[in-house]
């Protein structure tokens, strides 16, 4: 099954009727209450990732699934350009958006990168320095971490594989502090997968949960 689509946007637009359709595709599916639930705090966190996108934003979001499982999806269209993510980041003193902050807030801050990838200044810009990979890079698979020079060679990234990335660091600062910060979201404790990759020059937050 797949749901019809929700348009959304960073003014708010949206929330209720995907609220309202995250609702309507667990009645059809017949979950049990506590499902219901679930899904409606992932739908919840999702739209309001989206509110915290920076610059004239649009997404489509529906549900495919079934009662075994489901996929909530976000197809992502912006008008931010690279000169509105570089004063973004020209506020913060590590010259990094501080902003990004918690499991949810770096899952924006891959979309907002991700946006950029098709504006050639954009790209220049994260060769250059400018936006922190880090999170990136943890969750990107052997192929698409490799330090291509162009940002199209990374394709996806996958929150198995950043687990797996933060699982293998070593026992540092860095994974406990990878590991309290995934305890603490939502997301992270209810999602099975989380993806965020290009597809045909869009870009495509999947959100997967198996009951």
């Amino acid at each position: 099954m797949v749901t019809d689509s929700v348009l959304l946007d960073n003014y708010g637009r949206g929330r209720q009727e995907a609220m309202e359709l995250t609702e309507q595709f667990a009645s059809e599916q017949s979950l049990p209450h506590k499902e219901v639930l679930r899904l409606c705090l992932l739908s919840e966190e999702m739209i309001g990732m989206v509110r915290e996108i920076t610059g004239e934003f649009e997404g489509r979001f529906c549900i495919r699934g079934d009662n075994t499982g489901c996929v909530l999806q976000l197809v992502c269209e912006t008008f931010m350009d690279s000169r509105k993510r570089r004063e973004l980041l020209a506020v913060s003193s590590s010259g990094k958006n501080e902003a990004a902050k918690g499991f949810m807030g770096k899952i924006r801050d891959i979309v907002e990168n991700y946006l950029l990838f098709y504006d050639e200044e954009g790209q220049q810009a994260f060769q250059a320095g400018e936006m922190d990979a880090g999170f990136l890079s943890m969750g990107m698979d052997n192929k698409t971490a490799g330090g291509g020079s162009n940002l199209l060679d990374m394709q996806m990234w996958s929150f198995r594989r950043y687990k797996d990335s933060a699982a293998k660091s070593g026992g540092n600062i860095k994974e406990t502090d990878v590991w309290d910060e995934l305890e603490k979201s939502i997301v992270a404790r209810l999602a099975d997968e989380v993806q965020v990759g290009i597809k045909n020059g869009k870009v495509e937050l999947d959100i997967f949960r198996k009951y």
